[in-house]
């Protein structure tokens, strides 16, 4: 029963990542190039107005990004590019592979594809630094004791 449902959704769900994956990952990518591209400074600069018209909720942005920061966050960056390195090395091998079959990959050979290229160690441990920087986050919002704790370890954190 779950296999006829699956071979049903396979041409949908394929045919829904070869129209949205490539947008998506341009436009991503095109924000770290211009990111990269950026001085230091520049970077700075906007990080800073960036936070002085964040609004009339202006402690809650620096407690949240403290405790992000704090709580995994500083990895985010490295943990974005291992998958970035991951889902490039199956996009690759995926076209190898349909190369070589002369025919689309089905959805059961892309699972077995995944399996068989990425390191599964590396993507649990990007994936858990990034979990662990957004649970970090909701903490702070969610709870007014996390937000004064994050908020005065930003404070001693950035002597003036």
């Amino acid at each position: 029963m779950k296999a006829g449902r699956l071979s049903v959704q396979s041409p949908c769900r394929d045919a829904t990542v070869k129209v949205v994956g490539p947008p998506v990952y341009a436009f991503y990518s095109g924000i770290f190039k211009f990111y990269k591209a950026l001085p230091r400074d520049a970077v700075t600069c906007l990080w800073g107005v960036g936070q002085c018209f964040f609004g009339g909720h202006y402690t809650a942005f620096f407690a949240a990004a403290e405790s992000f920061k704090t709580a995994g966050g500083d990895q985010m960056l490295t943990s974005l590019q291992d998958l970035q390195v991951a889902a490039l090395a199956v996009l690759h091998a995926n076209a190898d592979m349909e190369k070589d079959l002369g025919k689309p990959t089905s959805a059961w050979e892309k699972v077995q594809l995944i399996l068989c290229t990425v390191d599964p160690q590396r993507i649990s441990d990007a994936v858990s630094s990034l979990w662990t920087g957004y649970m970090g986050l909701v903490l702070a919002l969610k709870y007014k004791f996390a937000r004064t704790v994050a908020f005065a370890h930003s404070i001693g954190a950035n002597p003036f």
